[in-house]
């Protein structure tokens, strides 16, 4: 009997030098695996944050410096003043101060008058008979937008897109001869 006492507990032994290499080798696994994924991901991060922040310092420096170029360097910028954009702005006369086909009067840009503001730019004024969109002058003159049309006002007639006065006839003048 002692014989096979001994035998099992030399088996033991084995056994748990077994298991205890197992386990060992699992946690060295394991925690050298956690260790890589950690520092991995860690420089991962780092690089990332690093780039990210590189790239948005120089575009918010290029930004940066593009917006205050054209707010400090007044002699290279133009001024566009339209009388619809506000009441404020001004202009002197000076050569492109004012957007194409406007002028300055009385201080004011407005446009000159074949044309009308669209949204900050001069554009030519509508043709009788053609669509528009019933923004104040934007039909040519003595014509006005109505159901979303150019149409000549009472007494003038379209003749090639723009509005003639009529002239009555002969028999509906008095004193005429």
């Amino acid at each position: 009997m002692k014989c096979l006492s001994t035998k099992l507990d030399e088996s033991d032994d084995s056994v748990d030098d077994s298991v205890d290499d197992s386990v060992d080798d699992s946690v060295d696994d394991s925690v050298d695996d956690s260790v890589d994924d950690s520092v991995d991901e860690s420089v991962d991060d780092s690089v990332d944050d690093s780039v990210d922040d590189s790239v948005d310092d120089s575009v918010d420096d290029s930004v940066d410096d593009s917006v205050d170029d054209s707010v400090d360097d007044r002699s290279f910028q133009a001024f566009v003043y339209l009388a619809t954009n506000t009441y404020l702005d001004t202009c002197q006369n000076l050569p492109g101060e004012c957007v194409d086909f406007a002028t300055c009067k009385a201080s004011v840009c407005t446009c000159n008058s074949a044309y009308y503001d669209k949204k900050g730019q001069c554009v030519d004024k509508i043709n009788a008979t053609l669509l528009c969109d019933n923004v104040p002058d934007e039909c040519t003159d003595n014509a006005t937008c109505s159901n979303g049309r150019c149409r000549c006002d009472e007494g003038f007639y379209a003749k090639l897109g723009r509005c003639h006065v009529l002239i009555p006839s002969k028999g509906a003048c008095e004193g005429v001869p």
